[in-house]
């Protein structure tokens, strides 16, 4: 017992462990249809996202009395639910609601676009330390993003915590990256123009 305790000590203080918090979210791309998402804008309110997964459907092939299971079909969870703190004018919110409108409008013909969009990208990071946002560990990037939902806000005389919101992503993939990676879908001008 004594060396395992040892041992466990000594392990904490070569690695440590990784804490649920140290993480930032970021929206960005070229087709997001009226709304300015920042980087440093977003992810200061997002308050936390499970991070996503992926799945390989085995395709079984028989012989000689054997079945053989070939890696076949990936399936991605294809959602990300995020939840977001309202800021004090509401406007990430607003932001939220104009690119949901985009996808289902009742005014529109056909009650909104119908199409993937080729430039809309969700950024998880997970930081190595929360004191520098940019000591980035990992990174996922989800591509091809569009708003299922933007969920219910209780508001009432007795609430007194922070007003909140659920905000449900689709997304086609992910690509998982290191801190110095860029994804080649993503060109610099795409975050310039939405960090402001």
């Amino acid at each position: 017992m004594p060396s395992e305790i040892s041992n466990f000590y000594n392990k904490m203080i070569s690695k440590g462990v990784r804490y649920a918090y140290q993480y930032k979210v970021s929206v960005f791309g070229s087709d997001i249809p009226g709304t300015n998402f920042g980087r440093d804008d977003f992810h200061f309110y997002a308050q936390g996202f499970t991070l996503p997964s992926r799945t390989v459907t085995p395709a079984e092939v028989a012989f000689q009395g054997m079945k053989f299971r070939l890696p076949n079909t990936m399936e991605y969870t294809g959602t990300i639910n995020l939840v977001v703190n309202c800021d004090e004018s509401m406007s990430i919110r607003t932001q939220c609601e104009v690119w949901m409108n985009v996808y289902a409008n009742l005014v529109a013909g056909g009650g909104g676009r119908k199409t993937i969009p080729a430039n809309a990208n969700v950024r998880l990071d997970l930081l190595s330390s929360t004191l520098d946002q940019d000591a980035i560990d990992r990174t996922y990037t989800l591509v091809g993003c569009w708003p299922s939902m933007v969920g219910d806000s209780t508001l009432g005389q007795n609430e007194t915590g922070i007003l909140q919101f659920p905000f449900t992503l689709v997304y086609q993939y992910y690509v998982e990256g290191d801190s110095g990676a860029s994804p080649n879908f993503v060109s610099p001008a795409d975050t310039n123009n939405l960090s402001q």
